[in-house]
């Protein structure tokens, strides 16, 4: 086709021009934000993990994760100050320095900053009950230093009575994988210890004789079902039964002896704290319960763990 005169013909097609990019969106709309969650409900295997996460929570109260390298380091100010008040407490025994009333109120404190600032979760009910037998534990230190002799001893012994039992309560959904569940023979010398230790007290208990019984069968419920949750919870209970048998002994059998019998039951009596503490703490951190005494770990399927 002829073109016009004084014009110039164009064979090149003219490509359309790109829309010019539109500036980033300020608004805070839900459906402008950047969601990564989005990514994880669209791995194939956010399934599986959102099902064994929701077992797992409602089992023992958190997830099962355990500390990596990016997790923050917990403070441990209060193990330490544990530690130290513990000596302090130990060598005032030894000493006889009147101190020791007033040490003896700081003991427990730093094990329940030290529960609470390395658990997993406060909301998982091995640790809500920890912190109860811990406080009841202190109320049992603390409250009858400051009454007349005479009710000094029923009061600790209620105290320290209601503390096994929320140990008892802490440590009742591992029954399965305790020594009652796992190697019921094992209680044999559970049952011996408690029968001896309770008919030794019996005689000089007089009229608290109720209270001596009920304390004991609570003192050996507390270290049967501690082997479910971890070795150190099983051993804490055994330091607590030591503790409990030489204070009872000294309590209702006016001829025992044993040189330095106080700062020896406050030993024991430590060290069965600090190993109640630092098995609800391994045990709550793993994905399950530890192994019972004596026992390979096992897995959350019940099986042992090939680890």
């Amino acid at each position: 086709m002829a073109c016009p005169s004084g014009s110039t013909s164009t064979t090149a097609s003219v490509m359309p021009t790109p829309p010019a990019p539109r500036p980033a969106s300020t608004s805070r709309h839900p459906t402008c934000r950047n969601r990564p969650w989005q990514e994880a409900l669209r791995s194939p295997d956010f399934g599986s993990q959102t099902s064994s996460g929701l077992a797992e929570t409602r089992r023992w109260g958190h997830t099962g994760a355990v500390p990596t390298a990016a997790t923050p380091a917990p403070r441990r100010w209060p193990a330490a100050l544990f530690v130290l008040v513990g000596a302090v407490h130990l060598v005032a025994l030894l000493l006889g320095w009147p101190t020791s009333t007033y040490t003896q109120w700081l003991l427990v404190p730093p094990l329940i900053a030290h529960l609470l600032l390395r658990c997993r979760t406060v909301r998982s009910p091995l640790v809500r009950w920890g912190v109860v037998a811990l406080l009841l534990s202190w109320l049992g230190d603390s409250v009858p230093t400051l009454l007349p002799p005479p009710a000094r001893l029923p009061t600790n012994m209620v105290f320290f009575g209601l503390a096994h039992a929320s140990w008892i309560m802490a440590f009742l959904p591992c029954w399965r994988r305790s020594i009652v569940g796992t190697r019921p023979q094992l209680l044999v010398p559970y049952a011996i210890g408690v029968v001896g230790l309770i008919g030794l007290c019996l005689p000089g208990s007089g009229s608290l004789w109720p209270a001596v019984v009920a304390y004991g069968l609570l003192l050996v419920t507390m270290p049967v079902l501690a082997t479910g949750v971890d070795v150190l919870t099983s051993w804490g209970g055994i330091a607590f039964v030591l503790c409990a048998g030489l204070l009872g002994w000294r309590a209702f059998r006016p001829g025992f002896d044993l040189p330095a019998v106080d700062a020896v039951i406050m030993a024991a009596y430590l060290c069965a704290q600090a190993l109640l503490v630092a098995g609800t703490l391994r045990a709550q951190w793993r994905r399950g319960p530890g192994p019972a005494l004596g026992q390979a770990p096992v897995g959350l399927t019940g099986r042992p763990s090939s680890a």
